[in-house]
């Protein structure tokens, strides 16, 4: 049986890193549901023989690493021009490894930019992920959970106008308190 484990990549100092918590659980759960051991891991110390990446953009950041070969990447991010993770050593990162991607127009332009070895991999729900009981009352509409860009913003900013309560939040993981944003 194959020795799995999902990789959680944290550059020091790095706190955006838990934003893959949750996928890193969903997965560990999904494989655990299919028969297999694959648990979450932070330190490269305890990686298996095939560990599933998260984070994998921030492997160029962590300088001359040795991964294990058998790395799967599993790529989170919008690939998209101007975007600061697309650059050199990322691509070819992807190119040299066994990608898993959430978006088919992700694996679309993965292959123009030649990552040929990418497969679609959907984010689905698992039970463990319900950790918290919904509210009596619903005191917002939309919530944006993530970084903001003009045109997250601007669908905001139209939901907020047509009277839906909308609410923006970026850098919360667990129960810490992060920054809100007011969308008027």
């Amino acid at each position: 049986m194959k020795n799995y484990c999902i990789w959680v990549v944290c550059p020091p100092g790095y706190a955006h890193s838990q934003t893959f918590d949750e996928l890193a659980l969903g997965l560990s759960c999904a494989f655990r549901e299919l028969g297999y051991n694959a648990p979450i891991v932070r330190d490269m110390a305890e990686l298996t023989d095939y560990p599933i990446v998260l984070g994998c953009n921030l492997i160029p950041s962590l300088g001359n690493v040795s991964i294990p070969k058998n790395s799967i990447m599993f790529n989170a991010e919008q690939i998209q021009p101007g975007s600061p993770w697309m650059v050199a050593s990322y691509i070819n990162l992807l190119r040299s490894h066994q990608v898993w991607d959430y978006s088919r127009q992700n694996i679309a332009s993965l292959k123009k930019l030649g990552v040929t070895n990418v497969r679609f991999c959907g984010i689905g729900y698992m039970p463990e992920l319900t950790k918290i009981k919904p509210a009596p009352e619903k005191d917002i509409d939309i919530l944006l959970y993530g970084s903001l860009n003009e045109r997250r913003l601007n669908i905001l900013k139209q939901l907020h106008q047509i009277g839906l309560k909308v609410e923006a939040l970026f850098g919360v993981y667990g129960i810490a308190v992060g920054v809100k944003v007011v969308v008027t």
